[in-house]
């Protein structure tokens, strides 16, 4: 059974807080809250409250109950409806125990949060390009110092460790390329 419209003004009536209490209508039932705070809910045309410290030492006697199936327990606060300033204090009460209440961004904000978030990302993104690139015309550079050093030490008819690898990989590349049915790049003798 929802709750019906006439028992949320009940509510506002009883509780006394003016505009301060508020209300919005949420699965069929209805969210209460003060100064921004959701702090109870109104389900079956029954007003449960969230647990707090101060409202549970506020209240004379707990009754416990469900807002929906597998929520936590509420403090039912039906039997105190018709005390209107002890319903206030336990309204007022449980609010202040409960943190400020979020603001949603606007959509402008989440737009400039996007922005900044994917430039963030390209400069990053750049950074690591640019690292790469160092690293590899450096390890460029060092394969062509070992291969000018190579070639220098076979013109002097000396057969270093260092010109063995690099006509070792000659051959495998040119046997590579023989395979695969491609003419193998020329370099220089």
């Amino acid at each position: 059974m929802a709750t019906d419209a006439g028992f949320i003004e009940y509510v506002h009536e009883q509780a006394g807080l003016g505009a301060r209490l508020d209300h919005k209508r949420m699965f069929g039932e209805y969210a209460l809250y003060l100064d921004g705070k959701v702090v109870a809910f109104a389900c079956d045309n029954s007003l449960l409250l969230k647990p707090t410290e101060p409202g549970r030492k506020l209240l004379p006697s707990l009754t416990l109950g469900k807002p929906y199936p597998e929520a936590k327990d509420y403090y039912v606060l039906d039997e105190f409806l018709d005390e209107p300033d002890l319903l206030r204090r336990v309204i007022t009460a449980t609010a202040e125990a409960l943190p400020a209440a979020r603001t949603k961004a606007t959509k402008a904000t989440r737009a400039t949060k996007a922005t900044k978030a994917t430039k963030a990302s390209k400069a990053s993104k750049a950074s690591k390009a640019s690292k790469a690139s160092k690293a590899s015309k450096a390890s460029e550079a060092g394969k062509a110092r070992e291969a000018s050093e190579a070639s220098e030490a076979s013109e002097a008819g000396k057969v270093t460790q260092a010109g063995k690898a690099t006509s070792a990989s000659k051959v495998t590349t040119s046997a590579g390329a023989a395979a695969k049915g491609t003419r193998p790049a020329r370099g220089k003798p």
